[in-house]
């Protein structure tokens, strides 16, 4: 993981899991800030960051048990989907990320 005054990237080798509008199937992604301008904004890349696969909006998030790690919390869904992810708790930071979803109401 590297951080510099705005820009925080991390690599994740996930399981398939569930972003805001869309599944991303098994493999390594970074998570980036997106925006020194809004620092809730967060961009889901491949392995290697030449391919964009969504920018999420996210609110500020504590963790309950700070521990000074990067932190992913999923959240498990009640059908067939895969988990989705939830918050985002990246080393050094005192808050983290927390992922938007549409209401179920709006969801497919």
């Amino acid at each position: 993981m590297k951080i510099n005054k705005f820009v925080v990237l991390a690599g994740f080798a996930i399981a398939s899991i569930e972003i805001p509008g869309q599944v991303l199937p098994a493999g390594t992604y970074l998570f980036k800030l997106a925006d020194a301008d809004n620092l809730n904004l967060v961009r889901v890349l491949n392995a290697d960051g030449t391919r964009l696969y969504a920018t999420l909006q996210t609110v500020p998030a504590e963790p309950m048990n700070p521990s000074g790690n990067t932190v992913v919390t999923l959240a498990e869904q009640s059908d067939e989907r895969p988990a989705a992810l939830f918050k985002w708790f990246y080393l050094g930071r005192a808050t983290g990320h927390e992922f938007v979803y549409p209401s179920k109401k709006n969801r497919n």
